[in-house]
């Protein structure tokens, strides 16, 4: 996670606060983690995760994101 300093964002949201938003992306536990790519879901995780977890998750989701963009 470390090494990607600088490559991703992280943000935080209240449920609470933006009920609708939360459920426009299906979040009913928390934690949830979301990884967007240019404003749409790549991955999604419940629960606490480890280092370990959060960097196969930005790994999936960066492999998603390479499949989705259409190469020249």
């Amino acid at each position: 996670v470390k090494s990607r300093a600088g490559q991703v964002k992280v943000a935080k949201l209240n449920t609470e606060e933006a009920p609708d938003l939360a459920a426009r992306f299906g979040i009913r536990s928390i934690p949830t983690l979301i990884v967007f790519q240019d404003g749409q879901p790549l991955v999604s995780a419940i629960g606490v995760q480890s280092a370990d977890n959060l960097d196969r998750l930005l790994e999936e989701a960066a492999k998603r994101h390479e499949e989705a963009t259409p190469t020249a």
